[in-house]
């Protein structure tokens, strides 16, 4: 069932949808105590792929959202809803 994101501001758009799961993101990574460069090393990225989400005007593939929002143990609730944001914002 999807999350009603109709009391969220601007993520109605797909630019208000990319800030919102890049601001979740960071959060999340902040709250795990780990640098871009260990997510990166973790998940076998390059650093510029975990900065380029977390900072970019560009929307991230919703693939590699997935993977951060696994990697961070999101629950399945805030997974759906956030990785549903992600696929709006690369409409």
């Amino acid at each position: 069932m999807p999350v009603d994101d109709s009391y969220i501001p601007g993520v109605q758009t797909p630019e208000g949808a990319l800030r919102h799961v890049r601001e979740n993101l960071r959060e999340a990574r902040h709250e795990a105590q780990e640098s871009p460069g260990a997510v990166a090393r973790k998940l076998n990225w390059p650093l510029s792929r975990v900065l380029k989400i977390e900072q970019s005007c560009r929307p991230a593939e919703p693939d590699d959202v997935a993977k951060l929002l696994d990697h961070y143990r999101f629950s399945a609730e805030a997974r759906e809803h956030l990785l549903g944001l992600a696929r709006r914002a690369a409409r």
